[in-house]
């Protein structure tokens, strides 16, 4: 209950200062995970472990479900298959640039990862 408490007022007291909640619960995590994590029991660990996974099935449950359910909120809108083709095509092409550059990358420093182009 402490480690939720701890996120969950860096959290609060970003908001009450306005700054990013994200980052700062980022920023937690990474500090609590270095220090908070060895300092629990066997069974602290697992409980906790336990129940932060849960609540993040949960939260990406939430947020499938609320965006499934808003893309019916978007009835009066008209929908453009000219936007839809080009994104389709952009995000092809950067795949393939970022997965053949990298690779290319990879064989320009001499480093043998054992990937070829094929």
């Amino acid at each position: 209950m402490a480690l939720f408490c701890i996120a969950y007022m860096s959290y609060v007291t970003s908001e009450i200062t306005k700054n990013s909640g994200i980052i700062t619960l980022l920023v937690a995590g990474i500090i609590m995970s270095h220090y908070t994590w060895y300092n629990l029991s066997e069974q602290g660990k697992h409980s906790s472990f336990t129940v932060f996974e849960f609540f993040s099935y949960a939260m990406e449950a939430f947020v499938f479900v609320y965006l499934g359910l808003t893309v019916f909120s978007f009835h009066g809108l008209d929908w453009s298959p000219e936007l839809f083709i080009s994104q389709i095509f952009v995000i092809i092409i950067g795949r393939f640039i970022a997965t053949v550059g990298l690779l290319g990358l990879l064989k320009l420093c001499k480093f043998d990862s054992g990937l070829s182009f094929k």
